[in-house]
């Protein structure tokens, strides 16, 4: 195994069969949920944190939504976990999260 491919093989992505399918060709662990199936998301999240083998979680945005929504506390985390848009596009989640984090940071809001 090269070095890129283990530093890929450390990335993990969890999201509908749609939205992430791609990721698999770039070395990426990919952990196909359900968006109806809230459960099977919280178990699947869960799982994956537990895991300990990536340093970086990427979530499709409408699957971080359905987390944010069960009240799942991503800061208590020691991974990056980082949302990303799926196949039905961008909601914005990147932006509020990270906006969030810079206001904490700086005490700066930004718009």
């Amino acid at each position: 195994m090269t070095t890129e491919e283990n530093i890929m093989s450390k990335f993990a992505i969890i999201g509908d069969y749609e939205s992430t399918v791609l990721y698999k060709a770039f070395g990426w662990n990919v952990f196909y949920v359900n968006p109806a199936d809230e459960e099977s998301i919280i178990k699947t999240f869960n799982s994956v944190l537990k895991n300990n083998t990536f340093k970086k979680i990427f979530i499709i945005e409408e699957i971080y939504e359905i987390l944010i929504k069960k009240n799942v506390d991503f800061e208590k985390s020691s991974v990056i976990i980082i949302p990303i848009p799926g196949i039905k596009g961008s909601k914005n989640q990147a932006r509020k999260k990270y906006s969030k984090l810079a206001a904490i940071a700086t005490g700066i809001k930004l718009e």
